[in-house]
């Protein structure tokens, strides 16, 4: 990530890190059994105290979401493919302001809870150690950003003509059900359903969209592990370039308010040229598909490397320049922060260090 402003040296969450690092003490859950049945609501990073969970690995997520921008009203249905690391009773995902519906663990109903951001959910029969099962959520709301006077403004953020689902360490939660640390990466299928007329772009490669009733879905699929915090979801009037590059899907976006012949159009045109440079350096390309996506919205004032499709916020190309450092940026962050990534928030330094190095 970079903010607005500055030359790429990374973000200012790095020294609110080292702050909160150094007051907040360490809310991992005692090792006694009755707590270990019931699996860790935390995943006891002191950076992000109360974000992650225990008890289980997530192995894939899919999501399916509907979102109308009249209302900013948003539904979703996510399937959550994991394995128990210890006998569960109970277990958490991370889940922030929507309204959950129904819950179902290996299809059967389950019992589910709100406790502040976490989603209780009680198996009608236990989780045996090494278990691979699955959790389908219904839930449904208005999305809200999670606003920090220190890393900025993230999470799910109504625009003008769409949303925009971004942040770093927090954004994943507000628009659907995960273990929101890092060191729990999964694949991804997300299909997401908007009003004709709209774009709706994600992480991965593009499996195809559909029109139906006034309505499109446009689905994605990124097969490479990803941390939570790296996916994204970009609604709105885009202008959508589709192509191949080294043999691999290529896809930018930039926002239908800037020039086509602008900044932001220039910058991204040189992704794939950047990628190649960096890869001639760090080794090939860790994912199958390129691309990024330029933002018209005043709010989001960094661009962030969500994976294999970075998002850049609308600063870094007022200058009336094209910006190839803010790329070499985030396309870096594909090698360092994304394919080698945290398993923690307190080595975010070396994904910086990398990017800046870039």
């Amino acid at each position: 990530m970079v903010r607005t402003g500055r030359r790429p040296v990374g973000r200012a969450v790095l020294a609110a890190c080292l702050v909160v690092g150094a007051l907040v003490a360490c809310t991992g859950t005692p090792p006694d059994a009755d707590r270990a049945r019931r699996g860790a609501a935390d995943a006891g990073d002191p950076y992000v105290p109360g974000r992650g969970n225990g008890g289980y690995d997530v192995a894939a997520y899919r999501l399916r979401v509907r979102y109308d921008p009249a209302d900013d009203r948003l539904t979703g249905h996510a399937t959550i493919t994991a394995t128990a690391t210890a006998g569960l009773s109970r277990f958490n995902l991370d889940l922030s302001g929507l309204t959950v519906g129904a819950v179902r663990v290996d299809g059967a109903k389950a019992g589910h809870a709100r406790e502040g951001e976490e989603l209780v959910v009680t198996p009608a029969r236990g989780l045996a150690r090494g278990a691979r099962f699955t959790v389908d959520v219904e839930y449904a709301g208005v999305p809200q950003p999670v606003e920090s006077s220190t890393l900025g403004l993230g999470g799910f953020l109504a625009t003008a003509d769409g949303a925009v689902a971004l942040g770093q360490p927090d954004s994943a939660s507000t628009w659907y059900p995960v273990n929101d640390h890092p060191s729990d990466k999964a694949t991804y299928d997300v299909e997401v359903t908007v009003p004709d007329g709209l774009a709706a772009l994600g992480n991965g490669v593009p499996v195809g969209r559909t029109s139906a009733g006034g309505w499109t879905t446009w689905r994605w699929a990124e097969r490479s592990p990803m941390a939570s915090y790296l996916s994204t979801l970009v609604i709105g009037d885009y202008r959508v370039t589709t192509g191949t590059h080294q043999g691999k899907p290529m896809v930018t976006a930039v926002a239908a308010s800037l020039p086509a012949d602008g900044p932001a159009a220039a910058s991204l045109a040189r992704t794939g040229e950047v990628a190649d440079f960096l890869a001639d350096r760090f080794g090939p390309y860790p994912f199958e598909s390129y691309g990024g996506i330029a933002l018209a919205e005043g709010r989001i004032s960094y661009a962030l490397e969500t994976q294999s499709r970075p998002v850049y916020g609308p600063g870094f190309f007022r200058s009336g320049r094209p910006d190839t450092g803010v790329v070499a940026h985030e396309l870096a962050h594909q090698w360092f922060g994304d394919s080698v990534s945290l398993a923690r928030w307190s080595d975010i330094w070396l994904n910086e260090g990398f990017a800046t190095y870039a």
